[in-house]
C-alpha cells in the first residue's frame, strides 16, 4: 500500500484541528434550564451555568496567593458569549423558543453565570402542557 507523505500530513493536520476544537470549548459541569410562562403568555427562561474547574496552576497553588483574574471585561464578554451558545444549544434541543429569544439579563458571579431571556412568541396551550413552571422566582 502506497500512502503519500502529503496524505499522511493532511490526515494528521485534520485530526489535530478537530481535537483542538473539542478542547477549546469547555463543557458545563452544571447547567440548568428553567422555564416560566406568565398568565399573559410571555415565555421566560433562565439558564444557570457552572463550567468545569480548570486545572490548577502550580504557581498559584502557593499559600496566600490568589489566582489572577486577568481582564475582567474580557472574562465577562467571554462568559456571556459562552452562555449565549449554551442557550442556543439547549433551545435548539428542547424547542422552547420556536421563533428565537432576546436576552433580558446576564449575571456573572465568579465562575457561576446566569442568563435570563424571553421568547419572541407567546405560549401556546401545547407549550403550557410540555414545559412545567420550573422557575419559581422571577
Amino acid at each position: 500500500m502506497n500512502i503519500s507523505k502529503t496524505t499522511i500530513k493532511a490526515t494528521f493536520t485534520g485530526l489535530s484541528c478537530a481535537l483542538a476544537a473539542c478542547a477549546s470549548s469547555p463543557k458545563p459541569a452544571y447547567s440548568e434550564f428553567l422555564t416560566r410562562m406568565s398568565d399573559s403568555g410571555l415565555k421566560h427562561f433562565e439558564l444557570r451555568f457552572m463550567p468545569e474547574p480548570k486545572a490548577k496552576n502550580k504557581k498559584q497553588a502557593g499559600r496566600g496567593q490568589r489566582p489572577s483574574s486577568g481582564n475582567p471585561k474580557k472574562a465577562y464578554r467571554k462568559a456571556r458569549e459562552q452562555m449565549l451558545k449554551e442557550a442556543d444549544r439547549q433551545i435548539a434541543q428542547n424547542h422552547y423558543c420556536r421563533e428565537g429569544f432576546w436576552v433580558m439579563s446576564f449575571e456573572s458571579s465568579g465562575r457561576a453565570h446566569r442568563l435570563r431571556g424571553e421568547c419572541n412568541e407567546l405560549a401556546s396551550a401545547a407549550d403550557r402542557e410540555q414545559f412545567p413552571q420550573t422557575l419559581k422566582n422571577w
